[in-house]
């Protein structure tokens, strides 16, 4: 081989010694690439398992939401037909009171007559009237004071009474 030659070769030679080197170091950068890929990998893997879990937990709370929503609107409707039967009851109270009123206003007014009494006692502003009361506080007056004296009155007009 002549010199030429040999510094051909030994050219050569450096070149492909300085591109092993280029290629050894795309070889590291790769492999290091490479590596860092794989890892993300990893993790894409892990956030994807947490995404999968947390679909599922949300399905979850969704059912549960709709449940929810269900016995919600049961309560809601149970509360409203609760409510009107409490209306119902308050408007039949309220006249089972006005029919206790009237009977007790005709119990006194039987007692009355069955004295022989002409007074017509009433009850006035919707109250209701004690009927052993205003008997035995009758009883210990005759007709004459009854009518006359400012006492009764005064009874009359402190338990809202009318006197006809």
């Amino acid at each position: 081989m002549s010199l030429e030659e040999k510094q051909r070769d030994a050219g050569r030679c450096r070149w492909l010694k300085s591109s092993a080197q280029k290629l050894d170091v795309v070889r590291k950068e790769l492999s290091a690439e490479a590596q860092n890929m794989s890892n993300e990998l990893k993790c894409l893997l892990v956030k994807n398992q947490q995404i999968l879990t947390l679909r599922a937990e949300i399905q979850g709370m969704h059912k549960e939401l709709c449940r929810a929503r269900s016995a919600y609107e049961c309560e809601k409707k149970k509360s409203f037909n609760q409510m009107e039967q409490r209306q119902v009851l308050d408007k039949n109270l309220a006249s089972m009171e006005q029919e206790v009123e009237k009977l007790r206003a005709d119990q006194i007014r039987a007692g009355n007559r069955e004295r022989g009494s002409d007074i017509n006692v009433t009850p006035k502003n919707g109250n209701i009237v004690d009927i052993p009361l205003l008997i035995n506080w009758a009883t210990t007056f005759n007709r004459q004071d009854l009518t006359r004296s400012t006492h009764t009155e005064q009874f009359y007009n402190t338990h809202h009474i009318s006197m006809m």
